[in-house]
């Protein structure tokens, strides 16, 4: 007979720390490992994680931008109603007028766009 407990206690895998942008993981040559959770999810043991965490909640998955890089390699697109000002448009009168502008250059982002 074969029992299934769903949400149990995996017995193998690797740990989450491993794929996260918290983490600071150190290695020895013996095969030790010091994990380090950057998160202050672990504070009470000095950021010290003793065990291979299946889900965290300060999990941030490091191959994926945060909100700041993402801004600093964003395109500002702006729309503005071209026209008189006011509620009531006339009929023909209702362009909108779009800006695009590209992200500054002084920001550094591995995304080389070309000159126009």
């Amino acid at each position: 007979m074969k029992v299934k407990i769903q949400d149990g206690t995996p017995e193998f895998g690797r740990s989450l720390c491993y794929t996260c942008k918290n983490a600071s993981i150190v290695k020895g040559q013996n095969g030790e490992l010091l994990v380090h959770c950057n998160a202050y999810v672990f504070e009470h043991l000095r950021n010290r994680v003793p065990f291979k965490v299946a889900e965290c909640g300060a999990y941030l998955q490091i191959n994926t931008p945060d909100r700041h890089e993402m801004e600093k390699i964003a395109w500002i697109v702006e729309a503005r109603r071209r026209g008189k000002p006011g509620f009531q448009i006339p009929a023909g009168e209702d362009q909108m007028e779009v800006t695009i502008t590209k992200p500054k250059k002084n920001n550094p982002n591995p995304i080389d766009w070309p000159d126009e």
